[in-house]
């Protein structure tokens, strides 16, 4: 029986096609359909007036690209390389055979994978960081020793996609999406599609082990099928989806980037998606202790993956720091956390045994529509103190005032070095260079009308740049993108630092006081 799908109409990718079970059980459901009213990049509307795409059109883009994305990676594979891999060809044929079977669970990850996004998508975070950083904020969550690396965001995406798995109708609906072939043989493999195939058995182990990416253990692996051989095959899997939704060339990015570009205006970010996605190959990791394959790209399709990095390195030069994107972003920040230490917006104290209707009624209420609310009532009332009171009019009247401005593209990386985990230290970049100067957060804590604001541009990490990799068909070697360079090696050495100190009118003198302590502090 063929898997009936749902089409969006969709600007960037003419259709958006999902398996008609996972749009029933996933997407129509009160806490995805959340995600309508979270902002996909935050105030940068007040630059771009047309720049308000939302989380909710950018997940069923992504979870679109990621069925694309497989498609892809199986067609090419047995075309180019499947004789390549020297694990063997039977391995091969059961990898690309699961790969095919499990594509709606990796489409369902990907619909989830920025479900746990808070209001105004990142800045709600930074908030939660600065709150913490200048005024001791806490939030109460019950952490897992797995979760210390993530982004909150992260965790609670986690958390939820856990929590539709332990759904009945979700997971039902991730049963009735795939489709197994009647097999005869008798080998380990040919059980575990017998497993699939009867609706009498368990698979919740299996999608996790597939497609989710902390927690799995959660579910115990049946004992006949806790081998060597299965796990292996399980983890390629699982890297291979782990890659597509959050990899240096992922279809996170490939959908953001034609998003963002359309929606703003900026033609300069635009890229052959097609094309992209079609240069996607599966080659041999000699490292094999990780996993046996990696995610390349065909040898003739180095421009258009360099097409994809320079679109990327555009958008961010050109709208996300925008010098006004960054002023409205940094005030939006400032009144957010000013709400947060005020209690007057409340994080959801989350706990690992919570369901999905737990999840729904923390997180229903908390989109950009309560932020707004809130802001507004502090317009109205008028009972704030006056800096607060200057932020939201400056925030509503899109009036900013001085902006004092330190740029310089060798600010030492220890000063602003993000530390991206949600453990004790909840630091953000800002956070991290306040903390090296009393004084400095002594003036944040004391004055609200003074905001402090690091930009980075993104780089390509020398972890990313070791991750991209093309497939040369002449030769059947696998090269990096050093072999190739041009381009790449520029964007590797790019690495671009802004920072901004905004003030209301009133604060002028402290915002410049802070700028120079930073001028002395960086030198």
């Amino acid at each position: 029986m063929a898997i009936m799908n749902k089409y969006f109409r969709d600007p960037i990718h003419g259709h958006v096609v999902l398996p008609k079970k996972l749009v029933e059980t996933v997407v129509d459901t009160p806490i995805f359909q959340r995600l309508r009213w979270i902002k996909q990049t935050s105030a940068a509307w007040e630059v771009y007036p047309a720049l308000e795409g939302t989380r909710f059109q950018h997940s069923l883009g992504v979870a679109h690209l990621m069925g694309v994305a497989i498609d892809n990676l199986i067609e090419n594979t047995c075309i180019y390389t499947k004789d390549t891999l020297k694990s063997g060809e039977n391995w091969i044929n059961q990898l690309l055979i699961l790969l095919k079977i499990i594509k709606p669970w990796a489409q369902f990850a990907a619909l989830l994978h920025d479900i746990g996004h808070l209001p105004f998508s990142h800045l709600s975070e930074e908030a939660i960081k600065e709150a913490h950083t200048l005024f001791d904020f806490k939030i109460e969550i019950e952490k897992d020793e797995n979760e210390t690396d993530l982004a909150l965001h992260e965790i609670i995406s986690t958390r939820i996609a856990y929590a539709y798995l332990d759904d009945e109708d979700t997971y039902q609906a991730l049963r009735e999406t795939v489709q197994v072939e009647e097999t005869d043989g008798d080998t380990i493999f040919h059980q575990l599609l017998t497993h699939i195939r009867n609706h009498e058995e368990n698979i919740r182990w299996m999608i996790s082990k597939t497609v989710l990416f902390r927690n799995t253990d959660r579910f115990s692996i049946p004992e006949e099928f806790n081998t060597e051989a299965i796990n292996r095959l399980l983890n390629d899997i699982n890297h291979i989806v782990r890659n597509l939704i959050s990899g240096p060339c992922d279809v996170d990015r490939a959908d953001y980037i034609l998003r963002d570009a359309y929606i703003s205006g900026v033609e300069r970010s635009i890229f052959n998606l097609d094309r992209y996605l079609a240069m996607m190959v599966l080659t041999e990791n000699p490292n094999e202790e990780e996993n046996r394959v990696r995610i390349s790209f065909l040898e003739k399709g180095y421009t258009l993956v360099e097409s994809f990095h320079l679109a990327r390195l555009h958008l961010y030069s050109e709208v996300y720091t925008h010098k006004i994107a960054l002023v409205y972003n940094t005030i939006l920040r400032r009144l957010i956390t000013y709400l947060f230490v005020e209690n007057k917006i409340e994080i959801p104290k989350m706990k690992q045994s919570d369901k999905l209707i737990d999840y729904e009624k923390q997180f229903l209420p908390l989109n950009d529509t309560l932020v707004l609310q809130k802001i507004i009532k502090l317009y109205l009332s008028g009972d704030d103190e006056s800096s607060i009171k200057a932020l939201v009019e400056s925030f509503l009247t899109r009036r900013h005032h001085d902006i004092q401005k330190h740029e310089k593209s060798d600010i030492p990386i220890h000063v602003i070095h993000a530390e991206k985990g949600f453990g004790d230290s909840q630091k953000g970049e800002h956070c991290k260079l306040v903390k090296t100067d009393s004084e400095i957060e002594t003036d944040l804590r004391n004055n609200w009308g003074v905001m402090l604001s690091v930009t980075t541009y993104p780089v390509l990490k020398e972890r990313e740049r070791d991750n991209v990799h093309f497939w040369d068909r002449k030769s059947g070697v696998v090269k990096g993108i050093d072999a190739i360079g041009r381009l790449f090696i520029h964007l590797h050495n790019y690495q671009s630092y802004g920072m901004v100190i905004i003030s209301t009118k009133e604060e002028t003198k402290k915002a410049k006081k802070i700028l120079r302590r930073i001028n002395t502090l960086i030198g």
